[in-house]
């Protein structure tokens, strides 16, 4: 957790401050902060100062400053990220018109927002996300620790744990071949159902014709095949015996023809 806060800001270019905040900052910082101003390149970079219990930070970025004094315990992580919401607020605002030199040219309405954001990252645990993740983090080890002490309460070990686990893993692989036979014998049930279903069906359409054809070989609904009607032979004179078929005066082309 962070000690202190930030005690200073500004915005300045070419050593000139557009615009600054301070909260109960000490005069002495102020005009140390000044000096500090004049002797930084503009080139883009990024430091920190040390002076007694106290932290400069700054950011230069198109040679625009962004400073901040914060106490010695507040750390370096909240300032330069402190530093880098002001840049990107600035740039935004301002663009082009950053680039004037006129002292203190955007204090009425800069003024504001780096007061409003100082005490924003002084005050609100949000404001500094890896701490907000270290918390979480020892808030889900906290769980972990409470959950192993249940578990050793109850007497359950590690080896104990992984047994149940390997139990669970046959335990899921016999009801899933369970459910595969399961599914096989529904099929087949179906399958035999309906051709029960079918079969009894086909009975009781035989037995309904069977009743309206008159029996059951349905003779009223089936018509007997139509056969050929046989050639009467002539008469045989009393005291004559049949010609043989060999010897008749018809020609066997005749028979096939009366066929």
């Amino acid at each position: 957790m962070s000690v202190g806060s930030l005690l200073y800001s500004c915005v300045a270019h070419r050593g000139v401050i557009l615009a600054d905040y301070s909260h109960g900052t000490q005069q002495t910082l102020t005009e140390v902060a000044k000096k500090i101003l004049e002797q930084i390149p503009p080139q883009d970079s990024k430091m920190c100062y040390a002076f007694e219990k106290f932290l400069f930070h700054y950011i230069v970025s198109e040679g625009t400053v962004y400073l901040c004094i914060a106490d010695e315990g507040f750390g370096k992580r909240i300032p330069f990220t402190f530093l880098d919401d002001i840049r990107g607020r600035f740039k935004t605002t301002y663009r082009e018109r950053a680039r004037t030199t006129i002292p203190h040219a955007m204090q009425a309405d800069f003024g504001r927002i780096l007061q409003k954001q100082m005490e924003y990252y002084s005050t609100d645990d949000n404001a500094d996300h890896i701490n907000q993740v270290k918390k979480e983090l020892e808030d889900v080890k906290e769980i972990l620790i409470s959950n192993i002490d249940k578990i050793i309460e109850r007497g359950q070990k590690i080896d104990v744990l992984l047994e149940q686990t390997e139990n669970l893993s046959s335990t899921s692989a016999v009801f899933k071949k369970q459910a595969q036979v399961l599914k096989n014998t529904m099929y087949w049930r179906n399958i035999k159902l309906i051709v029960l279903v079918v079969v009894i069906l086909l009975i009781i359409t035989y037995v309904i014709l069977a009743i309206v054809c008159g029996g059951l070989l349905l003779p009223k609904c089936v018509k007997p095949q139509e056969g050929h009607t046989p050639i009467p032979l002539p008469p045989v004179p009393p005291g004559q015996s049949p010609i043989p078929p060999s010897e008749s005066p018809i020609s066997p082309t005749a028979f096939q023809f009366f066929k």
